[in-house]
């Protein structure tokens, strides 16, 4: 399988760098990272040159040793020249050298300083599995309810499953009951009306001489006030007759609260981190 990963890292942040190496390949995503793959008696800056033009996107892991590497600077220029995807993974709170902001300030960072680094890590992988598939411009359904949901979520924002895993597990009773059930099929018929007996004719001579009943003056609907005959909008609230004022819309939140992530209107859970949205 021929690699699909450059990582650009300083000598001293290897231990991240071989973490990240195993995080993209746990998801079958092959990396070149040196020195591990330059070969015995190869020409070290032959074997960069070469595995940055065959590698599809460029990771740069940005510390305060790397922001001042020669070595990282030529690796990255490369790699812009060649029109590479370029990911920087910053681990350190660091001012850019002018050198690497020249080729790094228009491209959007993924910012790894709060622990624990192995969410970053995964983060970052889903991203590269991303540009690798091009699943940002495709659409899914949701195996457990089969609402259409975007190529990047890791959740339904409808009945919170976890998409990535849903074929390989069955939902949680606690899914299964978020997801709403239709309601069930009426079985009796409804019973017929009785017929009113017919009145006699001393009832309806009673009903005859019984009073016709006083008009009741007009209310207002939408606060009950008792209005004029001839009133066109109420003299208290000055809603029209006959009509009742629209209750205030409910605003639901555009953004996850927990995550930040952009929700659609109608979402009830969070597409990235699977919270509930209240």
């Amino acid at each position: 399988m021929a690699h699909q990963v450059f990582i650009c890292h300083s000598s001293t942040d290897a231990i991240i760098a071989n973490k990240l190496c195993d995080t993209l390949e746990s998801f079958n995503v092959k990396c070149w990272i040196a020195p591990r793959d330059v070969l015995p008696g190869e020409i070290w800056g032959a074997a960069v040159v070469d595995a940055i033009d065959k590698t599809s996107i460029f990771i740069v892991i940005l510390s305060r040793q790397s922001n001042e590497s020669s070595q990282v600077v030529s690796e990255v220029e490369r790699a812009a020249g060649k029109n590479k995807i370029i990911i920087t993974f910053r681990i350190e709170d660091v001012v850019i050298s002018k050198v690497l902001e020249y080729f790094l300030s228009s491209r959007h960072w993924l910012d790894a300083q709060s622990p624990p680094l192995e969410e970053h890590l995964e983060r970052l992988a889903g991203t590269v599995k991303l540009h690798l598939d091009g699943k940002d411009s495709k659409k899914i359904k949701c195996p457990i309810c089969g609402v259409e949901l975007r190529g990047d979520a890791i959740f339904c924002d409808m009945c919170g499953a976890l998409v990535n895993k849903a074929k390989e597990s069955k939902p949680t009773p606690k899914v299964l009951e978020s997801i709403p059930k239709a309601p069930e099929p009426v079985a009796k018929a409804p019973e017929p009306i009785p017929k009113a007996p017919k009145p006699t004719p001393k009832e309806l001579k009673t009903i005859a001489k019984e009073p016709k009943p006083i008009a009741k003056a007009p209310v207002c609907l939408n606060c009950g006030n008792e209005l004029r005959p001839e009133a066109v909008f109420c003299n208290k609230c000055g809603a029209p007759v006959g009509t009742v004022a629209k209750p205030a819309a409910i605003t639901r939140p555009s953004h996850c609260p927990s995550c930040g992530n952009e929700l659609r209107p109608e979402a009830v859970f969070c597409n990235q981190c699977g919270i509930r949205i209240s």
